[in-house]
């Protein structure tokens, strides 16, 4: 029996030590051999099926941890005490000089040493603003209200696609954005009430940060707004969150691309100043991550069954290396709340030969020295920081989960032909058996060197904090 008939024979009969929630099971009978979605919301059994899977889900009426929250349960666990007094303490002065900021430069996605250095350009002020404190509503889940907002956004002509998205409205939407937003306005105006600046830049904070869209939302119209690209952008074919920014922007600045009037090709500000160098005798690492099963952003990526048919790709590779390059490997992947339980998967499979889990709180630019290889198995800002920074990588991605855009088609073709990019998982693991002695030889060859600069030039330019505020200015 194949590593991908084990497989789905754990994630559809139960196992005796452990049982898969009930919605997962429930959202396998209706998805796992179902490809037309589309077509099975005209059903309403279908549409009642999918509403309970989605009314059991714990976490839907709380908003989802948002990456503030997670830099911050970060900080408490890692960082020392005088540095967590320090930036509170710098934060706080900074607070002060908010009436004198002209350009605010909020979360722009760059190191902390050279944020300080552009404020200084740009409002001779050291200033330096972090994520507003998680915001958790005290409200409660008001189901007249709820109800009474459904019955408005229905049509006599809904259906299908229309009619699914009209009711599950009343389940997914966040007790914040409804019950709790009178509260968070509140908030909101007493965070930024000294600020009225007349120029406002960022990268994530308009992703992450509710209380600053509140902020953003009701001034738009009197500040310029500019978005440097926080990644992941450039190469799918369908990116909804890339559309809204463009449209949101006056300017919006990428890592290497046009893809609007607004839009300005800049490069990738998150890695200024940084240099890491691989260890050509280190480990391999795994860099993965797996989405919700039933809600996740609109985007190119694998959505239901095609997970299932993801995380069989990803066994497929491992199961193809050498017995040796296994025990070499880590596994750091993204685990979002209400998906698939990855790390014991991997240990059910492949027992000792599983790789090491490494935590997402462990800064990935800290550990790249140890490893000989990253290999990425999904469109993320990883692949562009790795490619970069000169990290060797291989991506294993299956076409029909990761549409290309056109303008990104010849840029992978160049990848494929440099072995960096595989459709196959099999030709992909052959290849690192064969390369896993000598990973620099094949690395620094001019073929693989050159499909590198091509990728770069397009989708990560290198960039130095001097270009950041000549362009953001």
């Amino acid at each position: 029996m194949s590593v991908c008939e084990n497989f789905h024979k754990v994630c559809v009969k139960k196992n005796e030590n452990q049982k898969i929630e009930k919605e997962k099971i429930a959202c396998l009978k209706i998805s796992l051999n179902s490809h037309d979605f589309a077509k099975n919301l005209m059903d309403v059994s279908y549409q009642n099926q999918l509403l309970e899977i989605v009314s059991n889900q714990k976490n839907f009426f709380r908003p989802g941890k948002s990456l503030a929250i997670k830099l911050q349960e970060r900080n408490k666990k890692h960082e020392k005490k005088w540095h967590k007094i320090k930036f509170y303490f710098f934060e706080k002065i900074s607070n002060i000089f908010l009436c004198f900021i002209n350009h605010f430069l909020y979360q722009p996605y760059l190191p902390n040493t050279t944020e300080i250095l552009c404020n200084l350009r740009l409002n001779k002020i050291p200033f330096i603003f972090s994520f507003s404190k998680s915001y958790l509503p005290q409200q409660k889940l008001n189901i007249a209200l709820r109800h009474k907002l459904q019955n408005q956004i229905k049509t006599k002509k809904s259906n299908g696609l229309l009619s699914i998205c009209s009711k599950l409205i009343f389940y997914t939407l966040p007790i914040h954005l409804l019950e709790g937003f009178a509260d968070l306005e509140k908030q909101s105006e007493k965070k930024f009430r000294f600020l009225k600046p007349a120029k406002i830049t960022t990268s994530i904070a308009h992703v992450y940060d509710d209380k600053f869209k509140v902020y953003l939302g009701k001034n738009r119209q009197y500040v310029k707004f500019q978005i440097i690209s926080h990644g992941g952008y450039g190469i799918s074919n369908f990116e909804y969150d890339e559309k809204y920014e463009v449209k949101l922007a006056d300017k919006y600045f990428t890592w290497g691309w046009k893809s609007s009037k607004n839009s300005y090709p800049l490069g990738i500000q998150k890695i200024i100043n940084k240099q890491i160098d691989s260890n050509p005798f280190g480990k391999g690492i795994l860099l993965s991550s797996i989405n919700p099963v039933v809600n996740f952003r609109l985007s190119a990526g694998p959505k239901g069954d095609q997970i299932i048919e993801d995380i069989h790709g990803h066994f497929k590779f491992f199961a193809g290396l050498s017995p040796c390059i296994k025990k070499q490997f880590d596994l750091r992947f993204s685990q979002y709340q209400n998906s698939y339980n990855y790390a014991k998967l991997w240990t059910q499979h492949f027992g000792m030969y599983a790789p090491k889990n490494i935590h997402t709180s462990t800064c990935l630019y800290k550990i790249l020295h140890n490893y000989r290889i990253a290999v990425v198995t999904w469109n993320a800002t990883v692949v562009r920081e790795l490619l970069a920074l000169k990290i060797p990588t291989i991506m294993i991605w299956n076409p029909r989960h990761y549409n290309l855009r056109k303008s990104a088609l010849v840029v992978f073709d160049r990848l494929m032909q440099a072995n960096i990019y595989f459709h196959d998982m099999s030709k992909a693991s052959a290849f690192l058996n064969k390369t896993w002695p000598n990973v620099n030889e094949w690395w620094y060859s001019s073929t693989t060197q050159n499909a590198i600069q091509f990728f770069c030039n397009r989708l990560a330019r290198p960039i130095s904090a001097d270009k950041v505020i000549n362009a953001i200015k």
